[in-house]
């Protein structure tokens, strides 16, 4: 049924997110629908332009990984130094 004019349905048909997320479309309905500033409560992920709270913040954020950071700040660096080794540049000297 069709919200009166002048008025926001309060209903939607967006397919279902992932457990525990709103759709992105109620975001953008609040937004059309009302002047910011938006917080949202019991939130789970922070969004630009929102102010977030909940005790669950970041839950749907990668948890970092320090050895995985680690790994692959050597394979950068590694290649790094092949490609100046390529290019006739020096090797790497350790000091």
């Amino acid at each position: 049924m069709p919200a009166p004019q002048g008025r926001a349905s309060s209903s939607s048909s967006s397919r279902g997110a992932k457990h525990s997320r709103k759709p992105d479309e109620f975001y953008a309905r609040v937004e059309r629908y009302c002047i910011g500033p938006y917080l949202e409560l019991f939130a789970r992920q922070r969004r630009p332009g929102w102010t977030a709270w909940g005790d669950e913040l970041d839950k749907f954020e990668p948890k970092y990984d320090a050895q995985d950071d680690f790994a692959k700040s050597l394979d950068e660096g590694y290649r790094v130094i092949r490609e100046r080794v390529a290019a006739g540049g020096p090797k790497w000297v350790p000091k």
